[in-house]
């Protein structure tokens, strides 16, 4: 062999020395939770991602149901199965709404608390599972209260690798044959004077929902359809795929845009308001407007004219009055 053989014979080895050093280092931590209210009669998951280089929570996120099926799931499974079945849960609307919704808010809030934050950070990185725990409890306890709560976590090291595996396709989605795409949790826009009854509604149509910030991705897609506003996030058209009826509610499977879907299980007899072209689509007629302007102020502006023309005999009618009327005044004084 060569020297310059040689040379890239240990050039290639240090290259995949370094790429594997590089796939094998923890880049985010997970920590994964289940908990179980005897009292409220809830059970639930959730899952916390700690990024390890730049020390913050990236996501946090969670789902409560009153079934207890939610509540069989390892926790030594790998972390992708647990965020499978937040998705999966909340795809199927077998979960508490409100009390879901409730703690999803108090995870946020969390991740934006520097003091708890750093705490907790500083407890992972440490691996210490007993103060994690007790953070987690107190802040659960504050959505769902039951003193009796049960909680149970374990920690999970990510690494590059991990990362870079693309998940196992075999399983189907049975529910749609739409499962490929972004699933977001959203909420009815609801009407309840000119809407249409949500048994009523036929697959085609397009109603108006509002996307739930309770993650990441939900924020993303608020953002990139621009519908976070200073008095909040507006409701955005959503077409209906499929309907299906059962004994829990109706079940609709929207499309909110290319690749982003939502699953709705209402279980009210509620009024929906339909998606109304003209008055839901601000930014389309304000460039409406913006095409029209020369038009609308060369009418305003004839308009301007013509009553500028009328108003000018009454003002000099009325002028030649009040002079005439001051000139009598003074003859009668005069006298």
């Amino acid at each position: 062999m060569t020297i310059e053989e040689n040379n890239s014979s240990n050039n290639e080895t240090e290259n995949q020395m370094s790429q594997s050093e590089e796939e094998s280092k923890i880049v985010l931590k997970a920590i994964k939770g289940r908990f179980h209210a005897p009292k409220e009669q809830y059970y639930g998951i959730s899952l916390f991602m700690i990024n390890n280089d730049l020390k913050h929570i990236d996501s946090a996120s969670t789902v409560v149901s009153g079934y207890s099926e939610i509540y069989n799931i390892s926790l030594l499974d790998g972390w992708k199965a647990l965020e499978e079945k937040i998705q999966k849960v909340r795809y199927e609307g077998q979960y508490a709404k409100a009390v879901t919704n409730d703690l999803q808010d108090n995870f946020k809030y969390l991740i934006l608390d520097s003091d708890f934050s750093n705490e907790f950070i500083e407890n992972v990185l440490k691996d210490n599972k007993i103060e994690i725990l007790e953070m987690l409890k107190e802040k659960i306890q504050k959505s769902i209260h039951d003193e009796n709560l049960k909680l149970e976590i374990e920690l999970e090291n990510i690494t590059q690798k991990d990362l870079n595996t693309k998940p196992n396709d075999d399983e189907s989605n049975e529910s749609s044959d739409d499962s490929e795409g972004v699933f977001l949790n959203v909420n009815l826009v609801l009407a309840p004077v000119n809407g249409k009854l949500v048994n009523d509604l036929k697959t085609g149509e397009t109603i108006m929902v509002r996307i739930v910030p309770d993650n990441d991705k939900a924020n993303y897609y608020i953002d990139l359809l621009k519908l976070r506003k200073e008095k909040g996030i507006m409701p955005a058209p959503a077409k209906i795929l499929k309907i299906e009826s059962s004994s829990k509610g109706i079940r609709l499977l929207l499309n909110l845009t290319d690749g982003v879907y939502a699953n709705v299980l209402e279980e009210e007899k509620v009024l929906v308001r339909i998606y109304d072209p003209v008055k839901d689509n601000p930014n389309e007629n304000q460039k409406s407007k913006e095409k029209e302007t020369p038009k609308e102020q060369e009418k305003v502006f004839k308009n301007t004219k013509k009553k500028e023309k009328s108003v000018i005999p009454f003002i000099l009618g009325s002028a030649f009055i009040l002079i005439l009327l001051i000139l009598m005044l003074t003859y009668v004084l005069s006298m």
